[in-house]
């Protein structure tokens, strides 16, 4: 049996999730793909791997789940990051809404509900810091800043 390796993230604001401490067995971890050449500073939220390297999302549940080995070899230069499932799942948020001009709501995108990570300073803070180890040293990311136009509602939210 691998070692464990446990992971920590503080809470920044009372809005904001506490991510508690968690037990990771690395032999049986499964990593999400953050791709930094496709998640540019006009971008609202980081894109992911989709499953079988085949194109990218900005939800979660839609990112393909990698092995250890696969995420180590598709990270082999500075645009990847893999981090485990469960760091992602917790900085993951409700569908993102925006506002239009007369005041309603609107779905930031198209189709089903999407759980992205915002891509923002915090997000690539606590990705980086805790990324697979053995994996090429990252290219800086670019956050949104405060262009961001999200919002982003409980998920018990009946509008």
């Amino acid at each position: 049996m691998g070692k464990g390796r446990s992971f920590e993230v503080r809470r920044r604001s009372n809005q904001e999730k506490e991510i508690g401490v968690e037990t990771i067995n690395e032999n049986s971890a499964m990593y999400l793909i953050a791709h930094i050449g496709h998640t540019q500073n006009n971008d609202e939220h980081i894109c992911w791997w989709r499953p079988e390297s085949k194109g990218y999302t900005i939800c979660i549940d839609k990112a393909g789940r990698y092995s250890e080995d696969e995420a180590q070899r598709i990270c082999v230069t500075g645009t990847c990051v893999a981090v485990p499932v469960a760091i992602a799942e917790e900085l993951a948020r409700s569908t993102p809404y925006y506002r239009r001009s007369d005041g309603t709501l609107a779905k930031l995108y198209d189709g089903d509900n999407h759980r992205p990570v915002p891509n923002d300073r915090r997000a690539w803070d606590i990705l980086l810091g805790r990324r697979l180890g053995g994996c090429a040293r990252p290219e800086k990311p670019t956050p949104i800043g405060a262009k961001a136009r999200a919002i982003y509602l409980p998920s018990n939210f009946k509008g």
